[in-house]
């Protein structure tokens, strides 16, 4: 992990290495963004070394560079334009690479090195400017550990910042959220299935439940009445984040 941070800090100072893989792959098809373990992976590739230790570097140094140049167009494609924060960027890239980890080593006959990398997706996509209302939650959870909204049609997984009612006044919103949790899962986790091992993990085992419309594709309804109901002892939840969004 050292080694990947030294690397990492070189790359981010000097700029990236001559394997610019990102200009001729623009849908970034080395980068896969999880959304309820809410990590981003992505890999680097060199040819074979001398030794095993240097292959593996030079393969990191890559696959860091390619993240690097990656991340722009990827927070683009993902943040709307208000957190972007190009300015950043670097700050971004290099909060990235700290939480990076090698998760696997492959060598290929053609002598081709490939490492596989792990990262914070929490950090990847990190908005900029955005002000919360409080550090730490100062709710207690009384009794329900979580809120799933099964949601009546396919959403991709993204990030939001509001839930709506039918009216189309926000029911959750950044300010119900405590900076700390939102730095760890932003407003709430995507999950495939309602019966997804991990989603029961994210929302512990006395979940509150209640259905949820889609207006477009991005905008997420539920009926205000029920959402009260359902939050109205339980604000610990939405402080925590403790929110997942099941897409049938």
């Amino acid at each position: 992990l050292m080694r990947i941070k030294n690397l990492c800090l070189l790359i981010c100072l000097t700029g990236s290495t001559q394997l610019s893989a990102v200009e001729s792959d623009p849908i970034h098809d080395r980068v896969s963004l999880n959304w309820d373990t809410m990590r981003i992976r992505f890999y680097g590739e060199a040819q074979r070394k001398e030794s095993a230790k240097t292959s593996e570097e030079s393969a990191i140094k890559e696959g860091l560079s390619y993240i690097v140049e990656a991340l722009p167009s990827i927070r683009m494609a993902t943040l709307e334009g208000q957190y972007l924060g190009e300015e950043f960027a670097k700050s971004i890239a290099m909060n990235v690479s700290r939480r990076t980890a090698n998760r696997k080593t492959t060598y290929y006959t053609d002598g081709r090195v490939r490492v596989e990398l792990e990262s914070s997706l929490a950090q990847a996509l990190a908005p900029e400017g955005l002000k919360l209302a409080k550090e730490a939650p100062n709710t207690e959870l009384n009794g329900a550990t979580g809120l799933v909204v099964l949601l009546d049609a396919p959403m991709d997984p993204q990030m939001i910042f509001e839930i709506q009612d039918e009216d189309g006044d926000s029911v959750y919103r950044l300010k119900d959220v405590a900076s700390s949790e939102f730095e760890k899962t932003f407003m709430g986790r995507f999950f495939k299935s309602a019966s997804s091992r991990s989603l029961k993990y994210f929302v512990g085992d006395k979940p509150l439940k209640i259905k949820g419309k889609l207006k477009g594709d991005r905008t997420i309804v539920v009926s205000e009445d029920e959402w009260d109901d359902l939050v109205d002892d339980h604000y610990g939840i939405l402080e925590r984040a403790r929110v997942a969004v099941v897409s049938r």
